[in-house]
């Protein structure tokens, strides 16, 4: 599998983590910032390269800061051929336009909302629904556009 990531992200360093994927002979392309990889740094690009041997739907995000709350994840489906499927006697169509990925989207980037609702001098106020969603997203759409 080959990806290529652009970091367009400015300011912040960037990596993709390969939920799923085990990364044998490539550590390396695990995608966890300062711990496999060093930070992808803004405007920069990097190409992931890897074995993508375990068949079936993993998922794939940002390993730092809350770039993964800001939108950087997505499905991962690695598909194997019907002739190792042992299940492939139950089906007779393999339609492979069936993902769903469903996630919360709000308004501004999450690490300033988690420090305007966190780390504000207090007023006695309760915080409770000051930090929810503007719009659920299935597959990237919702009835607010990011």
């Amino acid at each position: 599998m080959v990806v290529d990531v652009w970091n367009r992200v400015p300011g912040a360093g960037v990596g993709v983590h390969w939920r799923g994927m085990t990364q044998k002979e490539t550590p390396f392309m695990d995608g966890v910032p300062m711990v496999t990889q060093c930070p992808i740094p803004a405007h920069t690009t990097f190409q992931y390269k890897f074995r993508a041997s375990k068949a079936g739907t993993h998922l794939w995000h940002a390993h730092a800061g809350a770039e993964s709350a800001d939108g950087l994840f997505g499905a991962l489906v690695v598909r194997q051929p019907s002739s190792r499927d042992p299940q492939r006697m139950h089906y007779d169509v393999d339609d492979m336009d069936h993902v769903i990925v469903i996630a919360e989207w709000a308004r501004g980037f999450a690490l300033q909302r988690l420090a305007d609702a966190h780390h504000k001098p207090s007023t006695g106020a309760s915080m409770e629904g000051k930090n929810l969603v503007d719009t659920l997203l299935i597959n990237g759409r919702g009835k607010l556009h990011p």
